[in-house]
C-alpha cells in the first residue's frame, strides 16, 4: 500500500461528508416541518375591552367570610405568595397592590375572593402585598405606603412598575375599570363611591384606590411618615402631586364605582353627624356613642391638620426617601393568596419629628 498523503485524506473525507449529506437528505422535509410546526412566542398581552355595564358579582359581601379558608382556596392555583402572571401573553406592566392592614381578617377574606378573578381578567402581572401593622402605634397609612414601595423591589422579582394603593374596604363595582398606571399623571381610580352618594368628593381627593408608577412615586417622595391614625395623609399627598408637576387622571364615575364595606370609624367625635358620616349613621345606629368615646381620634385629628399646615415645606425631608428610619420590617410571609410584609412603626420617633415639624411650621408663621 501506498503512502496517504493529506490531500488523498482529505479527499477521502469530502467523499464520506457528502455520503453522509445523501443520507440525511430524506430527513431534512421533516425537520423542517418540525421547526415550522414550533409555537411562536406569545405575544403582548391585550388590554380587556369590557362594556361599561359589567358588574362585578359582589354578592358575598356581606358573607361572614373567614380568610385562612380564603386564602387556602388559592393553594395550587398561585405560586407561594399569590403573584400571577398570563400564562398564554406577556404582561405589558407589573403591579403590586399594595393594602395596608391591621386586624381586618373579614375584610381581607372578601377583598382576596373579589380582587383575584378581577385582576386575572385583565391579563396583567400583579401581587396583593399587604402592608400589615403591627404593634399598638395608631395606625399609619402613609408610612404603610413608603415601607410597601421601599420593601417590594427586595421582596418581589422582577420589581413592580406600577404601584395600586388600595383601602382594604373598597371593592370595585365594575369590570371596565382597570388596574393600571398611566404616564400622564396619578389615576384615582376610586372617584365614586357609595359613602359619597358615588359622585367626587373633592378635586383633590386621592383617597381609596389610587395607581402610579415607580418613577411617579419617587418623584412626589411617596407619602409623609408623620400621620396617625385618621385624616390629613390624602390631603398632604396631592400637595406632594402637585409640587412635582403631576396631576390626577381619572376615568367616568359610571366605572370608577366602589363600595365599601362596614366597619367602625376612627374619626373624632364630632365628625359622626357631618354629611359624608351619613353612611355610617345607617350601617351604625349609634355611632354618635361608639365612636372616639375616649377622645383619642380627635386629638390625634388636630395633630394630623397642624402637621397639615405646613406639608409644602417638608416634602424633602419627609417621605420615602427617609422611611427607612421609621418602621422595621420584622418579617415576609407568602400565603397562598398574597404576600404580608409584618411592618412595625417607630412610633415615638415619628411622633418626636412630627412635632418638631409643627414648630418649624407655628415659628415660620409667626
Amino acid at each position: 500500500m501506498g503512502r496517504l498523503s493529506f490531500y488523498s485524506l482529505r479527499s477521502r473525507g469530502l467523499v464520506c461528508l457528502s455520503c453522509s449529506l445523501l443520507l440525511l437528505l430524506p430527513t431534512i422535509p421533516v425537520l423542517l416541518h418540525s421547526c415550522s410546526q414550533t409555537a411562536p412566542a406569545p405575544g403582548l398581552c391585550p388590554s380587556p375591552v369590557v362594556p361599561s355595564s359589567a358588574h362585578l358579582d359582589t354578592s358575598h359581601l356581606l358573607e361572614p367570610l373567614l380568610l385562612e379558608e380564603e386564602d387556602q382556596a388559592w393553594a395550587g392555583r398561585l405560586p407561594p405568595g399569590g403573584t400571577f402572571s398570563p400564562a398564554t401573553c406577556l404582561a405589558t406592566t407589573r403591579v403590586a397592590v399594595l393594602v395596608p392592614y391591621r386586624d381586618r381578617a373579614a375584610h381581607l377574606a372578601t377583598f382576596l375572593r373579589t380582587m383575584h378573578p378581577f385582576l386575572q381578567a385583565q391579563a396583567i402581572h400583579y401581587t396583593i402585598l399587604v402592608l400589615n401593622q403591627t404593634g399598638e402605634a395608631p395606625f399609619m397609612r402613609g408610612l404603610l405606603f413608603n415601607a410597601g414601595v421601599a420593601e417590594a423591589g427586595r421582596v418581589l422579582s422582577p420589581p413592580p412598575d406600577c404601584f395600586v394603593l388600595h383601602d382594604v374596604d373598597h371593592i370595585p363595582e365594575r369590570h371596565g375599570l382597570l388596574y393600571r398606571c398611566s404616564p400622564h399623571g396619578v389615576f384615582h381610580l376610586a372617584a365614586a363611591v357609595d359613602r359619597f352618594d358615588y359622585q367626587l368628593f373633592m378635586a383633590e381627593y386621592t383617597g381609596g384606590v389610587s395607581a402610579i408608577t415607580a418613577q411617579q412615586y419617587t418623584k412626589v417622595n411617596g407619602f409623609s411618615n408623620m400621620y396617625l391614625g385618621w385624616g390629613c395623609e390624602d390631603e398632604d399627598f396631592y400637595t406632594r402631586v402637585v409640587a412635582a408637576g403631576l396631576g390626577l387622571v381619572r376615568v367616568g364615575l359610571e366605572i370608577s364605582r366602589y363600595r365599601t364595606l362596614p366597619h367602625l370609624p376612627n374619626y373624632p367625635n364630632w365628625f359622626w353627624d357631618q354629611a359624608i358620616s351619613a353612611l355610617d349613621r345607617a350601617r351604625f345606629p349609634n355611632l354618635q356613642q361608639v365612636v372616639d368615646p375616649d377622645g383619642t381620634n380627635t386629638d390625634r385629628y388636630d395633630y394630623n391638620k397642624f402637621l397639615q399646615a405646613g406639608a409644602h415645606t417638608r416634602i424633602g425631608r419627609d417621605g420615602l426617601a427617609s422611611v427607612s428610619g421609621y418602621y422595621t420590617l420584622e418579617g415576609v410571609e407568602r400565603r397562598h393568596a398574597y404576600t404580608s410584609l409584618l411592618i412595625r412603626p417607630r412610633h415615638n420617633e415619628v411622633l418626636a419629628q412630627g412635632l418638631k415639624y409643627i414648630e418649624e411650621t407655628e415659628q415660620g408663621s409667626l
